[in-house]
């Protein structure tokens, strides 16, 4: 039968909004401001080619561009957009239901809106689809609860697969004056895998009425997001997909050998139950995270024999090595993806070893890989674009965090009630934003203050008052 595909990934207001503002400057607009513009004077609606809806005010208005203001994702903005951007505007209207969340799309199809170039209705005994991708900074943009919400709306289509993709940021280890490879460990971002490994385990376990089969295909997954595709029984690379990045482990302590080896246990043992559970080897926690551990394996019958040692047999293949003198990696190993110091998992050897369970360079072979290319729906659903709206807002929160800062720090008056009022509810607005983005938002990048210290400043802000009144 033939396979019906359905928008493999769905067009996004926030998309859209990304392409628009590149350039534009984001400006602080008070949190309801939206709000009180809809309510007193009617909201203006910016409706996109893909039927989604923004609400809010346009401020002004050429025959080419609107100013607009109005919130992506919770965070104020005001920035311009052309007007062959859109497909229509609304102007003074009540918003149609799902209008200006990003996260749900509108109930209302503009009589604007091209035909859909396939019209036929999706065969009901099509395997389903669902397809969500995992890119950015891992524990920013990779962050729980964007998945959650995601899964969420994975949940409500009732997919018979899937598929995780796994492509994250990283960058490769910095490199010393030797010419060899500066260890940068990343080991201890698996807490962070286990807080998302959940996810996509008991909760799907416990709580989902039809459980998909979930399949990992791995682009990307270097640090902390090595550990993800290992929450899944069913991995895939693609062509040029690695896992590693976690290495390094034995240099992360600084204490005395014990204690460092009693923390580099407590760890190691986190990871390999991580694999454990899925049936995976156990040794391969080992060649990831500590230099100076060796593994070779070779193949008996297709099943890979794993060796705590270097080569010595021609049918027996390094994975890794110990790093040490003419071992140590090099700068042009490190060029050609070649290093080995720690182990990084390649398509092909993680294919011999029963890791991946096939190489694909697009969705479609993973499709025929599964054997459900010739009949499968790719389901339309919210995930690409709250993933999307997620990275969004919280890229226009790094700009906004110090910009918020700054402007608390310039609060200033002659009277001091009236000062220290503003000055508490301008942190007030600060903290809610870091909270927003439950650790995503590390303020200290950006020279604010952490969280506790915020508050002891509000706290000392109302002792003053206190005083003053005494």
């Amino acid at each position: 039968m033939k396979r019906k595909t359905i928008s493999r990934r769905t067009g996004t207001i926030a998309a859209t909004i990304a392409a628009a503002t590149l350039s534009a400057a984001l400006v602080a607009t008070p949190p309801q401001a939206a709000a009180m513009l809809a309510e007193d004077e009617g909201a203006d609606i910016l409706i996109f080619p893909d039927g989604k809806q923004l609400i809010g005010k346009i401020l002004e208005e050429t025959e080419t561009t609107v100013l607009f203001e109005g919130e992506v994702a919770g965070i104020p903005l005001k920035t311009t957009y052309k007007k062959t951007e859109l497909l229509a505007i609304r102007r003074n209207q009540a918003p149609d239901a799902g209008s200006g969340d990003p996260d749900m799309a509108s109930t209302a199809t503009p009589k604007e809106a091209p035909a859909a170039a396939d019209d036929t209705p999706p065969d009901p005994n099509a395997t389903r689809v669902y397809v969500l991708t995992l890119e950015g900074e891992f524990k920013s943009e990779i962050h729980v609860e964007p998945i959650r919400r995601a899964l969420k709306d994975a949940r409500k289509l009732e997919p018979d697969y899937l598929v995780v993709v796994v492509n994250n940021d990283w960058a490769d280890p910095q490199i010393d004056d030797s010419d060899n490879v500066q260890v940068v460990t990343a080991f201890d971002e698996l807490f962070y895998a286990e807080e998302i490994e959940p996810l996509f385990t008991s909760e799907i376990r416990d709580s989902w009425d039809k459980k998909p089969e979930i399949v990992f295909w791995v682009k990307n997954a270097m640090g902390g997001a090595a550990f993800l595709p290992f929450v899944s029984k069913t991995i895939y690379f693609d062509p040029d997909g690695r896992i590693g990045g976690i290495g390094g482990l034995q240099d992360q302590f600084g204490g005395e050998e014990a204690y460092n080896e009693k923390q580099i246990s407590l760890r190691i043992g986190h990871a390999e139950g991580m694999l454990i559970a899925r049936g995976y080897e156990p040794k391969l926690v080992r060649a990831f995270a500590r230099t100076p551990y060796v593994l070779s394996y070779k193949l008996e019958g297709g099943k890979p024999i794993y060796i705590e040692a270097m080569p010595t047999e021609p049918d027996e293949v390094l994975l890794t090595d110990d790093g040490e003198g003419d071992n140590a990696d090099t700068i042009q190993q490190v060029v050609r993806k070649e290093t080995n110091d720690n182990l990084t998992l390649y398509a092909e050897p993680a294919r011999q070893i029963g890791v991946s369970k096939g190489t694909v360079a697009s969705l479609d072979d993973l499709l025929f890989e599964l054997g459900i290319a010739t009949n499968s729906e790719v389901l339309e659903g919210s995930g690409e674009r709250i993933m999307e709206n997620w990275r969004r807002g919280l890229e226009t929160a790094r700009r906004e965090l110090p910009r918020m800062w700054d402007d608390y720090n310039q609060i200033q008056g002659n009277d001091p009630n009236k000062v220290r009022g503003q000055q508490i509810s301008q942190l007030r607005d600060i903290i809610k934003l870091i909270r927003k983005f439950d650790g995503a938002l590390v303020p200290q990048q950006y020279g604010v203050p952490p969280v506790p210290e915020l508050e002891a400043l509000i706290a000392q802000l109302r002792l003053d008052a206190l005083g003053d009144r005494g």
